[in-house]
């Protein structure tokens, strides 16, 4: 590391400096605050999502048409879910 003046915002803080990024990787990152400044920051916990359970075949057709879309939008994608607790909509796998 570096040690070296860096800007925040209208701030001015002198120490050290690791690598800087134009864009983040692609990850699972967690939000943190420092408590001590009240500042927040990414730390990566993981390097991609991992879903671990089954999801059965009744929803492939769903799926398929949800992925398709997707696919081919720029924009963000809502998807509203209906069903009564424990009956899976939080166990899709896009």
């Amino acid at each position: 590391m570096k040690t070296s003046w860096f800007e925040n915002g209208h701030e001015y803080h002198y120490g050290e400096v690791s690598n800087q990024v134009d864009k983040l990787p692609v990850g699972i990152f967690n939000i943190k605050e420092n408590p001590r400044t009240g500042k927040l920051h990414l730390c990566k916990v993981e390097n991609e999502f991992k879903f671990n359970h089954k999801i059965y075949g009744l929803e492939k057709d769903f799926i398929q048409r949800v992925k398709k879309t997707y696919d081919n939008v720029q924009d963000n994608l809502g998807i509203l879910l209906n069903g009564t607790k424990g009956t899976g909509r939080n166990n899709l796998n896009f």
